[in-house]
């Protein structure tokens, strides 16, 4: 399933952020979990960026 282009942006933000050294929120992070979730087939997304990789905020 492809994502929204709002959606889609908002992924690329948060990714760029966390490169960048910034703090995500956990909200984002749940949310950005949800966007890969969603776009596994679509391999443009971030390949490699997998959903395990992501910091566990829990």
């Amino acid at each position: 399933m492809l994502l929204s282009k709002r959606r889609f942006r908002f992924v690329q933000r948060v990714i760029a952020s966390w490169e960048s050294g910034n703090v995500i929120t956990s909200s984002e992070a749940e949310k950005l979990r949800a966007s890969i979730e969603l776009a596994k087939g679509f391999r443009d997304l971030a390949p490699a960026w997998p959903v395990q990789a992501l910091p566990d905020f829990k």
